[in-house]
């Protein structure tokens, strides 16, 4: 019988998911079943986000963005035109980013270089 990849320990998860970007980690795992439901949810997940140019500032309240603590994301990256947003976000919530490792925004090269 072929074994299901629920099989592995929660840990094996956890690491792998690190290595994943935020959005694209929900967007994967967030309704495949309770397992990986769960994991989403746990307080040892660390999550890398970026916010992207075309990132909506809305959330729905039953997505699985929802579940997720601020304290869980390690690190936080914007690109220049997102770079207010990050601002803003830090301003409100930068008590509750307790796990935050990494904040990173890119600048493009201006064109006289």
């Amino acid at each position: 019988m072929p074994a299901k990849v629920e099989s592995l320990p929660p840990e094996i998860w956890l690491y792998t998911f690190q290595y994943l970007e935020g959005h694209d980690l929900i967007r994967a795992f967030a309704h495949l079943n309770l397992f990986f439901t769960s994991l989403l949810c746990s307080s040892h997940l660390r999550l890398n986000i970026r916010i992207k140019q075309n990132e909506s500032n809305r959330r729905l309240p039953t997505s699985p963005w929802s579940k997720i603590h601020l304290s869980q994301i390690s690190s936080l990256a914007a690109g220049q035109r997102k770079a207010n947003c990050l601002i803003q976000f830090l301003r409100w919530n930068a008590a509750s980013l307790l796990g935050l490792r990494s904040l990173s925004v890119y600048l493009r090269k201006s064109k006289l270089d």
